[in-house]
């Protein structure tokens, strides 16, 4: 039996929140994720479990933010746009490049849309993140999106 999703702001040990430009995730009382436009802020606040790092992880990918939490032998690593960092400390900032996303670029993304060309295809061949065409497409309307992580085709 498989367990059914429970979106972060669903988790009852788990708040999300704005302020000031930064979506924060807070998990008991830690902000385990902070991020804006610029930067992504993990911090275990020395904890470093399971819940942990599921929540950053769920961050990541509710929020198409493109990094993954994992552990190997004890040492906890993020892998971010192809690079991995150790954890070493308990706070780990992660620096985001913001691709500007121009009408000629929004015709291109729209035209691999309608050739049926999956999202992640389409970040690949134009070299930007998946999570900058669905987090720009979401901002300005031009397609309903589910999800980057399902690698579903944009919805019209």
């Amino acid at each position: 039996m498989s367990r059914r999703y429970v979106p972060l702001k669903e988790k009852g040990n788990t708040k999300v929140s704005e302020n000031k430009g930064h979506t924060l995730v807070r998990l008991y009382r830690t902000y385990v994720v902070k991020f804006s436009d610029s930067v992504i802020i993990l911090n275990t606040g020395g904890y470093r479990t399971v819940t942990t790092k599921d929540r950053m992880n769920q961050t990541s990918k509710e929020y198409f933010l493109d990094y993954s939490v994992y552990q190997v032998k004890g040492v906890w690593y993020v892998e971010y746009r192809g690079q991995v960092y150790p954890f070493v400390k308990n706070i780990l900032t992660l620096r985001r490049c913001r691709t500007a996303i121009t009408d000629s670029l929004k015709k291109e993304i729209l035209d691999c849309y309608r050739k049926g060309e999956l999202v992640s295809q389409i970040a690949k061949r134009l070299g930007v993140s998946v999570a900058t065409i669905y987090r720009k497409i979401n901002e300005r309307g031009w397609i309903n999106v589910k999800s980057a992580t399902t690698g579903e085709y944009y919805k019209p």
